[in-house]
């Protein structure tokens, strides 16, 4: 129920002139990162531009069905390389021949795709033996979240807990005031985590 207009741009060097161009007509971006390679040359390039713009961003880690690619890897180079707060909010469920799914933190439901990329997936609960790990990444993100608003920083401080609204709607004031990246766990090629992908873009961007 909402209509999303995607303005594609490779980030090859070459391309430069047509990333400039969209930035300039869009309200938020899309970085997308390789899973194996991390942050590169042209991200850092990319990210430029997108800084100058002062646009909201959401970062994707692609390609985690592939060989030797490490998601908690790419996001520490993605914080320490562009020196933001980059916090992951789609977790991802296996990595390679083993990515199975995604972990949506802000919901707390797992999400199983079919090999087949046809995008069909299964809610589930979170598996018992991740629950731990996964409880204590969302409690890393709904930290990030209080850290940007004064109001639920003291709440939170305080020992109260957040409700869902509060993490909800402190969440899209993070991200629309780039005091928070949220990064998303996918494949493009199979369909995994493109759907979360969105709802994600639908509750973060302007």
């Amino acid at each position: 129920e909402h209509h999303l207009n995607i303005i594609d741009t490779p980030g090859y060097d070459d391309f430069q002139g047509q990333v400039l161009a969209a930035l300039a007509a869009v309200d938020g971006a899309i970085l997308v990162i390789n899973g194996a390679s991390g942050v590169e040359v042209g991200t850092l390039k990319v990210w430029k531009f997108v800084d100058s713009f002062k646009l909201p961003v959401v970062a994707v880690i692609n390609r985690l069905d592939k060989e030797n690619v490490d998601f908690d890897k790419c996001v520490a180079s993605f914080s320490e390389g562009l020196s933001i707060k980059a916090v992951p909010v789609i977790l991802p469920i296996g990595l390679s021949q083993n990515f199975e799914g995604v972990i949506d933190l802000l919901n707390l439901k797992a999400l199983f795709y079919r090999k087949d990329s046809s995008g069909k997936f299964e809610a589930k609960d979170i598996p018992a033996s991740s629950k731990e790990f996964v409880l204590k990444a969302r409690e890393k993100l709904i930290e990030a979240i209080a850290e940007s608003n004064d109001a639920l920083l003291e709440k939170y401080l305080g020992g109260g807990e957040l409700s869902l609204e509060e993490i909800y709607q402190g969440f899209k004031v993070a991200v629309r005031e780039r005091k928070i990246i949220p990064v998303a766990a996918a494949s493009a090629a199979l369909n995994i985590g493109l759907q979360p992908l969105l709802d994600l873009i639908v509750a973060a961007m302007p």
